[in-house]
């Protein structure tokens, strides 16, 4: 546990499990292109300071037992190579035989967003988290979570703060809050209408189902009344940034506009006519433009992947 409290010992430490299980996840073949985005996700964490809050993750689930079964992580986080390698995300972001992620998406394009891991658990481990969040302490007998309860005083989680002699780091949150049963994974209309079969259409469909503003008024009319299909629909960021991209704008753009689409932006305050202009000339067609406009809230994609692979029975 004392490796956790050195930033160099924790970036060491962190690089060793990941690189460790390179070996045992992909082939010699794959081994070069896998090792290079590796590499680049270990050095945002190592900028971010960040590497304590990963073993710190890994060391509270390892203390309650918990089971892979007993928790599914949230948002993009799953999206990452770092993340596959510890097993907090089971998306493999080289399979190419699933749905495009982009860690981007978690890291920010700079590096500079720091995430935070949120999961949400059975009640068996929820009971054991907060007997763990409850009574643990460290070594100098100081909290390093500083609890976080809701509005009713139920404890869901902690902020990560770690005192060093070089400074205070709060980087992360680590927040758990309990499931029985998932609540409607994707809604039995979007069922009827889509009729997904492959594993890439319910996770398009369940992106529909949980996004704000994606479905009613907006993917079922393009489907009902435009002629669109499921594969043109927008149910994640990823799901603009790529078309954004493929039609020709620059990256940072795309993510920028991805983004001001995923926090219900251009639905709040529309494109610009200096945006519109730009996307005109690239051949976006009005239909999507105005469906980026009803958006209020979208997840991203390797939330639904995580989401399918554990409670949809394909």
């Amino acid at each position: 546990m004392n490796e956790i409290f050195n930033l160099d010992e924790a970036n060491k430490k962190l690089r060793d499990i990941c690189k460790d299980r390179i070996n045992s996840k992909y082939s010699e073949e794959e081994y070069q292109k896998v090792e290079k985005q590796l590499d680049d996700e270990l050095k945002i964490i190592e900028d971010q300071k960040s590497a304590m809050d990963y073993l710190l993750v890994l060391d509270v689930l390892e203390n309650v037992g918990a089971q892979n079964d007993e928790y599914v992580f949230m948002g993009a986080i799953t999206s990452t190579l770092v993340s596959y390698l510890i097993d907090i995300s089971d998306i493999d972001p080289f399979d190419e035989s699933i749905p495009a992620v982009y860690s981007e998406f978690c890291y920010g394009l700079d590096g500079g967003h720091k995430t935070s891991f949120e999961l949400r658990v059975n009640l068996d481990l929820y009971d054991r988290l907060v007997n763990y969040f409850e009574t643990i302490q460290n070594s100098n007998g100081k909290d390093y979570f500083i609890k976080r309860y809701d509005d009713h005083g139920k404890l869901i989680g902690a902020y990560i703060e770690i005192n060093l002699d070089n400074g205070i780091f709060s980087n992360n949150s680590f927040l758990f809050m309990p499931i029985t049963e998932p609540t409607e994974i994707i809604s039995d209309e979007i069922i009827r209408i889509c009729k997904p079969k492959s594993f890439e259409e319910y996770v398009k469909c369940y992106g529909l189902t949980h996004g704000t503003g994606t479905w009613e008024d907006n993917g079922k009319y393009l489907i009902n009344s435009n002629g669109k299909k499921l594969y043109d629909l927008i149910a994640y960021r990823e799901d603009v940034y790529e078309f954004l991209l493929n039609s020709g704008i620059e990256i940072t753009r795309a993510y920028d506009l991805a983004e001001y689409v995923r926090k219900g932006k251009a639905e709040r305050r529309g494109f610009s006519e200096e945006v519109k202009t730009e996307l005109i000339s690239k051949g976006i067609p009005t239909w999507f433009i105005e469906s980026c406009c009803k958006i209020r809230y979208l997840f991203p994609r390797s939330h639904g992947m995580t989401f399918v692979k554990r409670f949809v029975k394909i």
